[in-house]
């Protein structure tokens, strides 16, 4: 049972908010070196956090063992991370060592075509995954992923704790007093 470091690895980390600047610092600490794709992120963000930004994210597959999943669904990403994209990562990381290829959705299902990662677990494309998010929710106990034994599910349960939903209401109380004061608040979603 010889397993491989985060350290000397590369992290993909898809969109760049709040959550997946924790994930970036958690994982830079560990060794890794940290790249992104976010259309909407201004680029002195990622130069300030010593992220290395893509502007195509066929390039942040190409450059990342691991590619940790952190946007929205929508049109533009719904089944982002699909076949196409899954056989360009590099399975060796720069430090030379064969570590495989790692996938971690914990955003929102859909993003990840569960077809395709299936197929590339069992073609050895990739060589694990973890998902607390699925397309279609509650997952059914038969559900292809959930037999294989490199993959990992967990129910979603993103802010079920005390301390998310008391921050959470902080958040949308903050929020709603700036709107009252007729600013735009700073967590304002935009299309």
């Amino acid at each position: 049972m010889t397993g491989t470091e985060l350290s000397g690895k590369c992290l993909g980390l898809i969109g760049y908010g709040r959550i997946a600047q924790g994930v970036a610092a958690v994982a830079k600490a560990m060794g890794m070196e940290i790249h992104a794709y976010d259309p909407y992120l201004p680029k002195r963000i990622a130069k300030q956090q010593g992220a290395r930004l893509h502007d195509k994210i066929e390039h942040l597959f190409e450059n990342c063992t691991h590619i940790s999943v952190h946007c929205n669904l929508n049109d533009d990403t719904y089944h982002l991370v699909n076949a196409e994209m899954m056989a360009k990562m590099p399975k060796k990381s720069p430090d030379g060592i064969e570590c495989g290829n790692h996938i971690v959705n914990c955003a929102r299902g859909g993003i990840i075509n569960e077809e395709d990662l299936l197929t590339a677990l069992e073609n050895g494309v990739i060589s694990s995954a973890a998902l607390d998010v699925f397309e279609v929710e509650p997952v059914p106990k038969e559900h292809a992923l959930l037999q294989h034994e490199n993959f990992h599910g967990t129910p979603h349960i993103g802010a079920a704790t005390l301390e998310a939903q008391s921050r959470v209401g902080i958040d949308i109380g903050d929020a709603v007093m700036v709107a009252l004061s007729g600013e735009e608040p700073e967590t304002i979603v935009k299309t």
